[in-house]
């Protein structure tokens, strides 16, 4: 049995109409708890019982694995008569194909026959080898020997002829039963999608772009008897929920003696709230709808009413200014204490907000997540507890859950199942970044405990390498999906406007600060780096030059500085005025300039907390209202009153962004 409707959606595909899936986001062994999911993973993981006889899922040691299991690890290496564990990712150029034992023989992700191996990436393209023999794997996949005598690639279903069309796989993978392309009852050969389905058993979930790693998940209509396009996973069930979702989700229940329970992304972390945007802030309808908490109402976004999701739980529990309660349905968000729940499975399908318990109500997360930690009495609980920053990790020989906040005090196993996070070389765990992924299938994101916050890379295909992904690059489609729901459009003209934050952190009242020869001492200077500058021949704090800001966010920090377009390059420069800059709210100027902070509908004004026709009560626009910093704070709307005002308690400002914007002393 399950609980009814919960189908929470990951945080990382909060701007999805529908479920998103991903082999990169695959789970880890430990977050298994039902041996069925765990046996679909073999030879990655194993189920384990010990002498309590409680049911473990554990990660594979590469010792012992046969030759055709051994390959398929990423950490294992077959040497022609046993394997052996990298303790890491297998480094392909760290291997030598001989003869008789070629690169995949030894594992699959490296290839070659003899001499060094090499990665998919550094293969030649299809259509440069001459015979059949060498026709089997390039830089962009799986190639094809044609009946023409020459290797290509295929790029989309439509290239692939009808007597192969329905078995086609793009890739070997363990979860083939996934459905890539079908001919249709025009008798052509193309992708296939979940409305393309005519059966239940089939009915799981199908490739959304050719030959790439993206998924849709399907749901069963059992009144009409069609497949479509799952908006969540709750019709999921313990026994589907794993393999449907090409095991990127796993089952969740309450112990693992119940069987109610949810259907939880592996992947899923606690955002901070204050990162993500508020309907209020998006400008563009595109993105409005794409925030599926939000609606597009008289031309602006606003939050949607909580009575809309009272058969929707999962956007309930996501929605900030709303709460789902057992049995009653979706209310307005009052307070955590409000919300009854004895553990963290039964608080977060309630609110985000409240993901912990003491027992009988729900709560947040204590600031000391070591708290949290030490409150999960099982191993079971401790391997599925969801925090923000760090990790809930069991200690088998102190029979305690402990709390871990960096990669480096992880021992090898906890390392290695970390993959998006942590890495082990030379007998320690080092944290990721995205200079480590070697490959372009890899290249996509890392977990940094550091923050709390997910980083997302992009391949440089170019010069061959993983870089940042740097979001105020994002166009007008794909900025705020893209950012996860942190980065927005700043103008409704998708041809005008760029990728802003909406978390961006804006400078208090320069009155309350320190000029940087005012800092004699050199720690006090650090801690003003936006700005001022140790110069150690003169032993003194001096003012920053702006052209050392090479990116927007340390340059709109600086009170001296704005980012601004000159010669054809976005760049930092001294600080002139805000007049001239092109802005027709609040947010848009703070691109330039955490100076410029009102407008005229036009172009940007530099804040003044004299100007009284600058005040939040002389807005009469509800969504300008949320898009300003006026003379006297930041504008909120009064929903009763409808007429704007500014906050004038520390405790109204929510974002940790505007705090110390206007004129209280708030930090």
């Amino acid at each position: 049995m399950k609980i009814q409707i919960i189908g929470l959606l990951i945080i990382l595909q909060l701007a999805k109409s529908q479920v998103v899936l991903s082999f990169k986001n695959q789970c880890q062994c430990s977050q298994i708890a039902v041996d069925t999911e765990c046996n679909l993973l073999y030879p990655y993981c194993y189920w384990s019982v010990n002498q309590q006889n409680v049911g473990l899922c554990k990660t594979t040691n590469c010792y012992g694995l046969t030759s055709a299991d051994c390959v398929l690890v990423k950490n294992c290496i077959w040497n022609g008569d046993y394997c052996l564990s990298s303790k890491t990712d297998v480094k392909c150029n760290q291997l030598e194909g001989q003869p008789g034992l070629t690169c995949q023989q030894q594992n699959l992700l490296c290839y070659g026959t003899i001499g060094l191996c090499t990665t998919i990436d550094e293969l030649p393209n299809c259509n440069t080898y001459q015979t059949q023999e060498q026709c089997t794997m390039g830089k962009e996949g799986k190639c094809q020997w044609t009946t023409q005598n020459a290797c290509s690639f295929y790029q989309n279903c439509q290239q692939i002829p009808l007597n192969m069309c329905n078995n086609y796989k793009p890739y070997e993978s363990i979860y083939s039963q996934g459905q890539y392309c079908h001919i249709n009852n025009n008798g052509l050969c193309v992708q296939m999608t979940c409305s393309d389905i005519t059966t239940e058993s089939n009915c799981k979930f199908v490739q959304t772009v050719f030959n790439q790693d993206q998924y849709y998940l399907c749901s069963w209509n059992a009144f009409s008897k069609t497949c479509g396009n799952a908006s969540n996973t709750s019709n999921l069930t313990e026994e589907t929920c794993f393999s449907n979702t090409i095991g990127t989700y796993h089952w969740i229940a309450e112990n693992k003696q119940q069987v109610q329970g949810i259907c939880f992304p592996c992947t899923f972390r606690i955002v901070k709230k204050q990162d993500l945007c508020l309907c209020e802030q998006l400008v563009a309808q595109m993105d409005c709808i794409s925030a599926k908490i939000c609606t597009w109402q008289s031309n602006k976004c606003v939050s949607s009413e909580c009575n809309l999701f009272n058969d929707q739980q999962s956007l309930c529990a996501q929605s900030p200014g709303c709460m789902y309660l057992f049995g009653k349905g979706c209310f307005p968000f009052t307070k955590c204490s409000d919300i009854k729940g004895s553990n963290q499975f039964q608080c977060i399908s309630q609110s985000f907000q409240c993901p912990s318990s003491n027992g009988q109500y729900c709560t947040a997360l204590p600031i000391d997540n070591s708290i949290f930690c030490k409150q999960q009495g099982n191993a079971y609980n401790c391997g599925n507890a969801i925090i923000g920053q760090g990790q809930c990790l069991w200690n088998y020989s102190k029979n305690q859950c402990q709390y871990s906040s960096s990669c480096y005090s992880f021992g090898m196993q906890d390392c290695l199942r970390l993959k998006h996070s942590c890495y082990y070389s030379g007998y320690y765990c080092y944290p990721i970044n995205c200079s480590y992924f070697t490959s372009a299938s890899d290249c996509t994101y890392y977990f940094d405990y550091y923050d709390a916050s997910y980083k997302y890379c992009y391949w440089n295909s170019q010069e061959g390498y993983c870089d940042d992904e740097k979001p105020y690059q994002l166009d007008f489609s794909s900025c705020y999906t893209s950012s996860q729901g942190q980065y927005r459009w700043s103008s409704l003209d998708q041809k005008v406007g760029v990728c802003t934050q909406c978390a961006a952190v804006i400078i208090p009242n320069k009155r309350k600060w320190c000029s940087c020869d005012q800092l004699i001492y050199q720690k006090d200077c650090a801690t003003a780096y936006d700005s001022c500058l140790w110069n150690p021949e003169k032993s003194q704090c001096v003012v920053l030059d702006c052209s050392m800001l090479k990116s927007r966010n340390l340059c709109v920090q600086n009170y001296n500085c704005h980012w601004i377009q000159y010669q054809d390059v976005m760049q930092c420069l001294p600080f002139t005025s805000c007049d001239k800059l092109p802005g027709s709210n609040s947010y848009t100027c703070l691109l330039y300039s955490q100076r410029c902070t009102q407008t005229d509908g036009q172009f940007c004004k530099e804040l003044s907390y004299a100007d009284n026709k600058q005040k939040c009560s002389s807005i009469a626009d509800y969504t300008n209202c949320y898009l300003t910093v006026a003379a006297d704070g930041v504008c909120r709307q009064n929903s009763q009153t409808q007429k704007c005002y500014a906050l004038s308690e520390c405790y109204e400002i929510n974002e940790m962004a505007l705090c110390g914007i206007n004129q209280l002393c708030c930090t």
